[in-house]
């Protein structure tokens, strides 16, 4: 009956991504020797941040990438199974070996493992992808007696023969009773991505979409590129099963809203800029009467501070300064007239109250310096 409270309800799509488990738990533990991969995927965020619509970007959970749709509903997912490849091409062949494991059984093929993400998510998986360095050696519909290197092709765009291959190897072991690829877009890619330099390819990548977003601004590309990319492997090494979706997000994941705010952080950060911050609150402090000792201190932990409230992979700093902010906003809600003495001995108060029962590794200068730091934010 429509509208009966005793029927199951269906399951939302991010509450079917952490229901179904990855087929494989091992994924997690190969990839943290995959740093081309790891490279490509900052590179993938780039792009989808470009485009303005929402994403979330999952690492090394059903597939090396998987992107959703949306960040908080989402109903179309997107796989991408990412491979390197030196001083050869990809054939058919290789595309649908399969390898053996310890008990001798036969594993899925790089294709049965793309169908493999069709199979457990039939009606929102939306496009199976292969991306490599290297290119693919392939017998094109237009000319099936030559075999071609491309720079990339969809399964459709195959002769008839290698589609009839490709056909049967993942009939067979999917157990399928029907020709499977005419049910989903499925891609072969190769990534201009250099193999030996990703990492410096990856820092001019994020060099110029910075520029893209505040031409001739200042910003600290450097660390910023440095603090996404080790979010990034921390999230993709990460082996502990999430318990929640939500868990699922923070631990594997980085939605459009989270890498909106890596970035307002990143090109916040200008020296001359924080100079002239740091000013403005030597001169406040020095005008409270606060010793010299206590300011110099104080200073050395804002320096600090700058450069570290960009590694958004220390879960630690970022929950302490969450915190901070909300304390430091209550403090000025209560009393829009405070000192900065009072408004340091206020949202302090305020902090510990909030965290009396959680072990804080930092200081008290270290604190003050984030109070100091977040207020002249506002």
């Amino acid at each position: 009956m429509h509208g009966d409270p005793t029927s199951p309800r269906q399951l939302s799509l991010l509450e079917q991504v952490f229901a179904v488990k990855p087929r494989e738990v091992s994924g997690s533990r190969s990839s943290n020797r995959v740093d081309w991969q790891k490279s490509w995927a900052f590179c993938l965020l780039l792009k989808l941040h470009r485009t303005g619509q929402d994403y979330l970007v999952l690492f090394d959970y059903h597939d090396d990438v998987v992107v959703l749709d949306s960040g908080a509903n989402p109903t179309a997912i997107d796989f991408y199974q990412v491979k390197t490849k030196k001083g050869a091409h990809w054939t058919v062949k290789l595309l649908l070996k399969r390898e053996k494991a310890a008990n001798d059984e036969e594993l899925n093929s790089i294709v049965g493992k793309m169908y493999a993400n069709k199979v457990a998510f039939p009606t929102t998986a939306r496009t199976l992808n292969f991306v490599s360095n290297a290119q693919f050696a392939i017998k094109h519909k237009d000319d099936p007696q030559k075999t071609i290197n491309v720079d990339g092709f969809e399964l459709a765009e195959l002769c008839k023969d290698t589609l009839k291959e490709f056909s049967q190897a993942i009939q067979q072991e999917h157990n399928l009773a029907y020709s499977p690829l005419c049910d989903i877009i499925t891609r072969f890619s190769t990534d201009p991505l250099s193999l030996d330099g990703h990492a410096t390819h990856t820092a001019g990548e994020f060099a110029s979409f910075l520029n893209e977003i505040r031409p001739n601004g200042k910003f600290a590309a450097v660390p910023g590129h440095r603090a996404i990319a080790t979010a990034i492997a921390r999230k993709t090494n990460h082996e502990r099963s999430p318990g929640t979706k939500e868990e699922l997000i923070s631990l594997k994941g980085i939605t459009r809203a989270e890498f909106e705010e890596m970035l307002a952080t990143i090109v916040s950060h200008e020296e001359q800029g924080e100079r002239e911050r740091w000013d403005a609150i030597n001169q406040a402090l020095t005008a409270e009467g606060y010793p010299f000792g206590e300011v110099n201190r104080w200073r050395n932990a804002f320096k600090k501070y700058a450069v570290q409230r960009m590694d958004f992979s220390n879960t630690v700093l970022m929950a302490t300064q969450r915190a901070i902010k909300s304390a430091v906003a209550a403090a000025k809600r209560a009393n829009p007239s405070l000192t900065l003495r009072e408004l340091i001995s206020a949202a302090l108060q305020r902090f510990d109250a909030m965290t009396k029962s959680a072990p804080i590794p930092f200081s008290r200068d270290y604190l003050t310096a984030i109070i100091l730091f977040e207020a002249s934010e506002e």
